[in-house]
Order: structure tokens, then sequence, then C-alpha cells
């Protein structure tokens, strides 16, 4: 009685949507398995009795499958001799690429790039927002960088990450100015500069890595062989990096060092002079 009870369940389906399919072609046959028309046939023809046919759901009409597509013709190969040998068709010629079109008419090529920025360009767009200028290291009025730019449009220009307020640092200078990744607009790219230590309390040191106590740590005053540090960022791990414009410890920095939890291992980087140099950051070991 199972067996009954699913085959009229699955043929009353399959004769619900062969009806719908042969009354509205928008609607498709459905797909029915192999599998499933064995095992029904079997229940329907084998097992049951000639009165348990006559009350259950008839045999769906299921259409045959449809041809398979025939295969296409094999292209024919002209042949040739040379040399003996029959010589291979030549490859089909690249299909013309249309025209695109809109509304009938042809769509124009797109338009060239724009130029890059020119130097001038670059120097008046950073004194609208109020950038700090320095030539050569010294600083100097956005007019007086305006003026060089239209002086000698050879000079270089780089422009640093923000001040302490906000604003953007643009240094000029006749040196070439080493970029870390791809070029920006107003930036010429050179060999890489040889890095110098920077003097520490008006000491030349011989390493990069220092051993100082905190109370030495808070003097720290920095130059190079070039000049005057302008300005310096300060790494204590666990604190949000400071950036100090100048050249000595800030009182940010001596608060930061009261706090607890942090490492004895302090590094100062991006240490910028008047003239533009490559300086080596300092690894600062605290002994107390």
């Amino acid at each position: 009685k199972k067996q009954i009870a699913e085959y009229n369940a699955w043929a009353k389906k399959m004769n619900a949507a062969i009806k719908k399919a042969k009354a509205n072609k928008s609607y498709e046959y459905p797909i029915i398995k192999k599998k499933d028309v064995e095992r029904y046939l079997h229940i329907y023809k084998n097992l049951m009795t000639e009165e348990q046919r006559k009350n259950a759901e008839p045999w769906p009409n299921i259409p045959p499958p449809p041809p398979p597509a025939p295969e296409p013709p094999a292209p024919k190969t002209p042949k040739g001799t040379k040399g003996g040998e029959d010589i291979p068709p030549p490859p089909p010629s690249a299909p013309k690429t249309p025209k695109a079109k809109k509304g009938g008419e042809d769509i124009p090529p797109p338009p060239p790039p724009p130029e890059p920025e020119s130097p001038l360009d670059f120097v008046i767009r950073m004194a609208k927002v109020d950038a700090k200028f320095f030539n050569e290291g010294k600083s100097i009025s956005s007019d007086e960088a305006i003026a060089l730019i239209k002086k000698n449009g050879k000079l270089n220009i780089n422009a640093k990450t923000k001040s302490k307020d906000g604003k953007p640092l643009v240094y000029i200078t006749k040196k070439p100015i080493v970029v870390e990744v791809n070029g920006e607009a107003g930036k010429r790219i050179s060999k890489p500069q040889k890095s110098i230590l920077p003097k520490v309390n008006g000491k030349t040191i011989r390493s990069p890595k220092l051993k100082m106590t905190k109370s030495e740590f808070k003097k720290l005053e920095l130059s190079t062989e070039n000049g005057r540090v302008i300005s310096f960022k300060v790494k204590i791990p666990g604190i949000k990096t400071e950036f100090v414009e100048g050249n000595t410890i800030t009182k940010t920095t001596v608060s930061n060092l009261a706090k607890k939890n942090h490492s004895k291992i302090i590094t100062v980087f991006d240490i910028k002079d008047e003239k533009a140099s490559n300086v080596a950051p300092l690894i600062i070991e605290l002994t107390d």
C-alpha cells in the first residue's frame, strides 16, 4: 500500500505537469529521472493487481526525449603540396571589431588622459591649503615658494606628511629627492642618498643603537653634520607614534614615559634636517 501511495502521488504530479505544458507552451515539460520511471513502472505493472491499476492514477504519457544535436560538419582542409607534404590550412582571419553605437550613432573614442600636474601648479595648490614651505631646509612663505618655481622650474619638490597642526610640509631643494614608493606629482626620483647618523646632544655617535637613562632621554637634542634637525618621530611601543617639530623631546613624550607597561626600547625615526639628508633612525634602550 505504501508503494502504491507513492506511485499515485508521483503519477498525479507528473500528469498535472505534462497537461500544463501541453496546454501552455510557456511552461516546460517536467524533468523525469530514468530511475523514477523504472521504479514506478515496476510498481504499476508488476506489483499492482488489475483492480488496483483501475483505481490508481493512469501511467503518465511521458513524451520521448529530444533527438541529440547533430555534430558540426568537419572543416574542409584544402590541400597543397610543398616538398611532398600537405600544407595545413591558414588560420582564420581575426574578426573586425565593430564600432560601438549608441542611439544609432558611433560613440567617439575616450579622451586622452590629463597631463601631469606641473611643479608650479602643485606649489600653487599647496599654497591654497596653507602648506608650510621650506627652501633648502629654511622656512619660506608661499609667495616666495611660487617665485622660486617660476624662476627655476627644475627645482625638486617633495611633499611630506602633514605637520602636527594638520598642514602639509613642502620641501624645495636643488638636491635629488628619494621617495619610498612610486613617484608622485612634483617629485623627482634619483639614486638613494647614503644615510648618515644623527648627532646626539652635539656628539657624534658610531652606532644607531644607544643606551640611556630616562633623565638622559628627556634631554635628547638632535642635529646632523649637515645642519639643524627640524622634525622627527618618536615611537614608544604600545603608544601612538608622536610627530615632533623641532629637535628636542616634547612634554608629551615625557608624560608617555611615565606610563606603565611599555617596552624599554624607543625608536626615533623619520629624522629631517635643513638639508633634507637621509638620516638613519635611532634605537634607544632605557636602562632604568
